[in-house]
């Protein structure tokens, strides 16, 4: 090989690995920019006790807390425990607002496109504990929110809540005169 092909070979290689640096810089940015701004966010809140046969109400807390509008396929699972019979569900107004589908315990909305900076939304699902349950029964409800976009924080998008069945026959206090 002539000094000169030598030359254009090590010419082409130079600029072939600049190439390959420049792409790769471009595609690692370009992987920057998939990931939204929008950080959706979720929260349950449901008394600590509860008794066989009555009602619990879970305070599912919800909301996009990031700078850009979530996508419009954001939705919400909720999953009920053993021993819970979903009765109905409400927003933060009292409206109606039932679950988009249930699947046995498993009960969905589509919540939608989320505003940046919206937090605070609320559905309130009651349900009835089964008067079957036994002192000491654990039950968990958990919750997530979620879209089929990539989104940069994930550890605020699942949530669990647990009360535990009991008597709940209240407190007698005896007083005594003196």
């Amino acid at each position: 090989m002539t000094r000169k092909n030598l030359v254009k070979l090590f010419q082409i290689l130079l600029i072939s690995s600049i190439l390959v640096v420049v792409a790769s810089a471009s595609f690692q940015i370009s992987a920057v920019r998939a990931e939204s701004a929008f950080d959706l966010q979720i929260g349950l809140k449901a008394p600590q006790h509860v008794a066989p046969g009555t009602s619990l109400v879970v305070n599912l807390s919800y909301g996009n807390i990031g700078t850009e509008t979530s996508p419009a396929d954001t939705q919400i699972q909720v999953s009920l425990p053993a021993g819970l019979t979903f009765v109905s569900a409400v927003d933060q107004d009292g409206n109606p607002m039932p679950p988009t589908s249930i699947d046995g315990d498993l009960l969905t909305w589509d919540v939608g496109a989320l505003p940046a900076g919206s937090c605070c939304r609320h559905i309130w699902v009651s349900a009835l504990v089964s008067p079957d349950l036994i002192k000491g029964t654990t039950l968990t409800t958990t919750a997530q929110i979620s879209s089929a976009t990539v989104e940069s924080n994930l550890t605020n998008n699942t949530a669990s809540v647990t009360s535990t069945v009991c008597n709940m026959v209240g407190s007698a206090k005896k007083a005594t005169a003196k």
